[in-house]
């Protein structure tokens, strides 16, 4: 309840408001034992966790808050497999934490989040930006650059527009 309260507050444009009863509905499951947590209980702290990220600037918080994300997210994958909108949430989340796993210095996570994200939603071709990035900055120059070269000159997922090039340069 209080984390649904939170996102009404944050549909609303009122991020403060948002993360003040986010913050009281994580409080209320660290009182739960983790083994003792349902499938929907996890599925609710994987949105929970997200939502923390909300307006907010410290990178690494939002790191941390993905890495929880993804683990609740993967046990409720794990329950339902074939669950294509389950599946897709992973994705999504994986995606997120190829991101900040990066900013956190975490270059090799944010690899294996980038190659999950495409194992799991080969559609989100966005995400290759993130392993090139991650493979570049643990010294795996040759694979970065093959990376590079093969989507150069491809369209980007949210602009057909602009090419990978023009992102990754941008």
């Amino acid at each position: 309840a209080l984390d649904n309260k939170g996102w009404q507050y944050y549909k609303q444009s009122q991020a403060d408001s948002a993360r003040k009863y986010f913050l009281a509905a994580m409080e209320a499951y660290k009182a739960i034992p983790e083994d003792s947590l349902d499938i929907q209980a996890h599925y609710n702290l994987s949105f929970l966790f997200e939502h923390l990220t909300y307006g907010e600037v410290d990178q690494k918080k939002n790191y941390l808050c993905y890495q929880q994300a993804v683990n609740h997210r993967q046990k409720v994958a794990n329950a339902y497999p074939e669950n294509t909108d389950v599946l897709s949430s992973l994705a999504s989340a994986c995606y997120n934490l190829s991101w900040y796993s990066l900013f956190a210095d975490s270059f090799k996570e944010s690899e294996l989040a980038a190659k999950k994200t495409l194992e799991l939603s080969p559609e989100s071709t966005g995400v290759i930006s993130n392993l090139a990035s991650a493979l570049l900055l643990q010294g795996k120059y040759r694979e970065a650059k093959s990376l590079y070269e093969e989507w150069k000159d491809k369209p980007w997922e949210d602009d057909s527009y602009q090419t990978f090039k023009e992102v990754f340069l941008s």
